[in-house]
C-alpha cells in the first residue's frame, strides 16, 4: 500500500480547518419587503449573554435587532432583552408587545421607539409576539427618562381619593409637561431628571402611601421610585446597568439572555470604567457572544466630517484603511449585513474587545 505524503496530510487539514472556519459566519439577508432574516453556521448554543454593541440612531440597527431577536427566539428559546432604557420604557414596551395599543408608545415617544425604522422594529416585534406561547420580555437596565411619569400616571387607580399626603405629588404628576417627542440634549435631560427625584423623594417620605395608593401597582410603581439614578454619574452607569441586570435574571431566574447597548458599553476588554460587558463577563459561568458593530468608514472623519464627534467613543477601529480591508476581504456578497468571529482579523482592539464582529455599511442617520 503506497505510503501517504506527510506533507500533503497537513496540507489537506490545514485546507479542511480553512473550510470549516470560513463556514463560520453569519448573513443578514433581505427576504420581501422590509423583512431581514438572520442564516448562520456559528454555533451560539454554549453562550449564556448575547451582547449586541450599538451605534445609536444608525438606520439599520432596529432591523438587526428584529431578527437577532427573532433567530434566537426560534433557534434557542431565548425571550428576554435588556434595552438601554429605563424600568418604566420597559414597561410600556411590554404593554405594547401584550396589547398593540400605540397610544403607549407616544405622548411622550419612548426611547428608542419613536423613529420610522424604530416604529416599524416594534411593530413587527408585536406581530412575531402573537405568535408565541412564551413571549417576548423587555428589561429595562439603565436610569429613568421621562417616560417613568407617563407610567405612573397610567398606573393611577381611576375611582381612587388620593391621600391628603400624596394630594401635592399627585396634583405635580397630573400638571407636569412630559412633551411629545424624546429630546437628548443635556437641559432636557436635567429637567427630566429633576422631575424624577421630585417623585423619588416624595416616595421615600410616604412609601407606605403609595403602596396604599396604587395597590396592585405598586410593586412597578416601586421598582421605577428605587431605581439607581445615575443620571449625574455617567462614569458609573455600567456598574449600575450590571446591577440592574444581575437583580433582575436573578428575581426571575433568567438564564440566557439579549442585551442591546451602546457600543461603549460592550467593551470586553478591561478599561479605567470597567464596561457593562466587563462586568458581566466576570460573572461564573457567563459565556457572552459579544457582537460589535463596524461600520466600513464610520471613523474616516475627513471623508466623513459631519459624523456626529461622540461617535468616536464608540470605535474599536480607528484606522480607516484596516475598515475598508476588512470589507474588502470579509463582507458577503448578498448579504445586508454581515456577521463573523472576530479573529478573522488580527487587529488587537478588536479581538481584545469582543468575539463576533458585525460589519455593516455606512449608512444615514435616521
Amino acid at each position: 500500500m503506497p505510503r501517504f505524503p506527510k506533507n500533503l496530510l497537513i496540507i489537506i487539514l490545514i485546507l479542511c480547518n480553512l473550510q470549516a472556519f470560513a463556514q463560520e459566519k453569519g448573513c443578514f439577508k433581505e427576504t420581501g419587503i422590509g423583512k431581514l432574516e438572520l442564516t448562520t453556521d456559528i454555533d451560539f448554543s454554549e453562550y449564556y449573554i448575547f451582547f449586541l454593541g450599538e451605534f445609536h440612531g444608525v438606520y439599520g440597527v432596529p432591523e438587526i435587532k428584529l431578527s437577532l431577536i427573532k433567530y434566537l427566539n426560534k433557534t434557542y428559546g431565548i425571550r428576554d432583552v435588556f434595552i438601554e432604557a429605563g424600568l418604566g420604557a420597559a414597561w410600556l414596551y411590554n404593554q405594547y408587545l401584550a396589547t398593540g395599543d400605540t397610544t403607549l408608545m407616544y405622548n411622550p415617544s419612548i426611547l428608542y421607539g419613536d423613529k420610522l425604522p424604530n416604529k416599524l422594529m416594534w411593530q413587527n416585534l408585536f406581530e412575531y409576539n402573537k405568535t408565541l406561547k412564551d413571549k417576548i420580555r423587555i428589561h429595562g437596565m439603565d436610569f429613568e427618562r421621562i417616560e417613568f411619569l407617563k407610567v405612573l400616571k397610567i398606573l393611577k387607580p381611576k375611582y381612587h381619593t388620593p391621600p391628603t399626603e400624596l394630594d401635592s405629588i399627585i396634583t405635580y404628576m397630573d400638571t407636569v409637561n412630559i412633551g411629545s417627542k424624546p429630546q437628548l440634549h443635556s437641559d432636557v435631560f436635567k429637567t427630566q431628571n429633576e422631575i424624577y427625584e421630585h417623585l423619588r423623594t416624595s416616595f421615600s417620605t410616604h412609601e407606605n402611601t403609595f403602596k396604599e395608593f396604587y395597590g396592585a401597582n405598586f410593586k412597578t410603581v416601586k421598582s421605577i421610585l428605587t431605581n439607581k439614578d445615575t443620571y449625574n454619574n455617567f462614569a458609573i452607569r455600567d456598574k449600575t446597568m450590571f446591577e440592574n441586570v444581575t437583580e433582575q435574571t436573578k428575581e426571575e431566574g433568567i438564564t440566557k439572555y439579549i442585551i442591546f447597548s451602546g457600543l461603549n458599553h460592550g467593551k470586553s476588554a478591561y478599561s479605567i470604567h470597567r464596561s457593562l460587558c466587563y462586568r458581566l463577563g466576570k460573572k461564573r459561568h457567563n459565556k457572552i457572544a459579544n457582537i460589535s458593530m463596524i461600520c466600513q468608514n464610520c471613523y474616516d472623519w475627513q471623508a466623513r466630517p459631519t459624523l456626529l464627534p461622540y461617535r468616536a467613543q464608540y470605535t474599536y477601529v480607528k484606522d480607516s484603511t484596516t475598515l475598508s480591508q476588512l470589507y474588502k476581504t470579509h463582507f458577503s456578497a448578498g448579504c445586508k449585513y454581515t456577521l463573523l468571529p472576530s479573529t478573522i482579523t488580527d487587529n488587537e482592539s478588536i479581538n481584545s474587545n469582543s468575539n463576533f464582529i458585525l460589519l455593516m455599511k455606512d449608512q444615514p442617520e435616521y
